[in-house]
């Protein structure tokens, strides 16, 4: 779901949008929208660096670099997760967007 796609309307402009008061209401609305899928990515982000750090561990029980690499494992973990959660994720991040908007109704 693309939050940007689906903006709120508010029933008190009968549908049509008049300027000013209206143009600010969409601003807001927008930069809250924004607010939740970054929240959303956020999360879904922080649930695939453990994800990810987890399976980087079972499958290098032993790291050939040594401890340097054992340290930085989770790092490397982490911006997996973050590039991944970024450039269309799991699907998390969407499924968790979509719920936000509805209870921010």
């Amino acid at each position: 779901m693309d939050l940007k796609l689906n903006p709120l309307h508010s029933p008190q402009m009968g549908g049509h949008q008049a300027t000013g008061q209206a143009k600010e209401l969409t601003d807001a609305q927008e930069a809250r929208q924004a607010a939740i899928l970054k929240a959303a990515q956020d999360f879904e982000a922080s649930y695939l660096g453990i994800t990810f750090s987890s399976m980087l561990a079972d499958a290098m029980p032993d790291p050939e670099g040594g401890h340097g690499e054992e340290m930085f494992r989770g790092a490397l973990a982490n911006a997996l997760a973050k590039e991944v959660a970024e450039s269309g994720g799991v699907g998390i991040a969407r499924s968790i967007a979509a719920q936000l908007e509805v209870y921010s109704k």
